[in-house]
């Protein structure tokens, strides 16, 4: 497919792109590190690339999401857009960002006329005229779903200061920000004792829907892969998702084998159809994923889960523990998280044999962490592993980097259904 051949779009790009940005910059590298399904037969292209402009010899980094609708109507109206660039020869539209047809008011975050009265009100400087803001910095960004920025700022000339801000496609709809709130309230707070916390809220901007947290040091656990705070990380990380458990079960939505089998087949449909040679793997795979779990769907108390806990999710340092994205909680089976965790453990082995040892050592320490085991969960916690290797496999199948080690996550799934 070439919409995911880097040294093909690298040339389309480093063609259209100075025409669109500045007729001086010139693309001179471009890697796809994710491909992503999207709807029922379109999908989303994360783009990297490092620009020069000019003579400045420094490199600038460029993210931009390139989508390919399952629906010509949908085409369209992104193709009539002029913040988009369109590649009719297979259907590809990039929206130039900050341009998001999903997020009216994202550019508002990147405007400091906007952004600077905001930045005010989450120090409770008054309308910000002290303010200078010296730095905006994306952090993670997906086509139609969420953005998330960083600030850095100085306040009254003398008091440097970091938030970040996030804004999600749901936000004005259903208040992401207040499963976070609810999470400070039992236990999580910046201020808690175990040092097990989540970021503080410290403003909500009902104009564009983002709030905006205060900016936590530490580094993911998955930075810390093959250096001495990796092991303390992921015990940590299991004393969080241990509390995160126990917190009362007050949170509304669930989520059920049912919506993971649901969630499974939508994906396998799309792969198989983009590489039948996997086609047969993976429904057997979700042929034996859904006989294992009519025998343990009622087989636990429901209690407050994360729904996307692994590595990336938890910022570690020695005097504090934060878990992020929590505005996804919900009730379900407490494997689920802790299975989803020991599949990423097992998705970085496949991506870096030489710390396959500590990788070991660390799914120890977060077990031992977390404190709960009897044969009933333990066989739970396997068929989510399995559940979550066997997404892992479709996910990273559409990944050039990562293709080929889908069929040996695949395999890693066989196994923990075999035991």
């Amino acid at each position: 497919m070439l919409a995911t051949d880097p040294e093909y779009m690298g040339k389309i790009l480093g063609d259209l792109l100075p025409g669109r940005l500045s007729t001086d910059s010139k693309v001179v590298d471009l890697w796809i590190p994710r491909v992503v399904p999207r709807g029922k037969r379109g999908f989303a292209i994360q783009y990297n690339m490092k620009l020069t402009r000019g003579q400045n010899t420094g490199h600038e980094n460029l993210i931009l999401y390139g989508y390919m609708p399952g629906f010509d109507a949908e085409y369209q109206s992104y193709a009539n857009n002029q913040n988009a660039i369109i590649i009719d020869e297979f259907g590809l539209v990039i929206p130039l960002f900050p341009y998001d047809p999903e997020f009216p008011k994202l550019a508002d975050l990147f405007s400091p006329e906007y952004i600077i009265p905001v930045l005010a009100k989450c120090v409770a400087i008054g309308s910000g005229r002290d303010l200078e803001l010296n730095e905006i910095r994306v952090l993670g960004y997906r086509l139609g779903r969420r953005c998330v920025v960083a600030y850095e700022i100085t306040a009254d000339k003398t008091r440097p200061a970091k938030f970040v801000a996030k804004l999600s496609a749901d936000a004005l709809k259903n208040h992401p920000w207040r499963k976070i709130r609810w999470l400070e309230r039992n236990g999580f707070d910046p201020g808690a004792a175990d040092g097990l916390t989540v970021p503080q809220i410290c403003h909500l901007d009902d104009v564009s829907g983002a709030y905006f947290m205060e900016f936590v040091a530490g580094e993911s656990l998955h930075d810390l892969i093959g250096r001495p705070e990796y092991i303390p990380g992921c015990e940590a990380a299991g004393k969080m998702l241990a509390k995160l458990h126990n917190s009362p079960t007050e949170i509304s939505g669930s989520y059920s084998y049912h919506d993971e089998l649901k969630n499974l087949e939508s994906k396998f449909l799309f792969v198989g159809e983009l590489f039948p040679c996997w086609n047969d793997r993976l429904l057997d795979m979700f042929s034996r994923l859904k006989r294992r779990a009519s025998n343990l769907m009622m087989k636990h108390a429901p209690a407050v889960a994360h729904r996307d806990f692994y590595d990336k999710q938890v910022l570690y340092s020695p005097s504090r523990v934060t878990l992020l994205d929590c505005d996804g909680l919900t009730t379900s089976d407490p494997a689920l998280d802790f299975g989803n965790f020991l599949a990423h453990l097992k998705l970085r082995a496949r991506q870096d044999s030489d710390n396959a040892g500590a990788l070991a050592d660390a799914t120890l320490a977060f077990g031992s962490a977390y404190d709960v085991h009897d044969q009933e969960f333990d066989n739970r916690i396997n068929w989510w592993t399995a559940a979550s290797l066997t997404r892992l496999a479709c996910l990273y199948g559409l990944r050039p980097r990562w293709r080929h080690i889908a069929p040996e996550l695949l395999n890693d799934a066989a196994d923990e259904l075999d035991q």
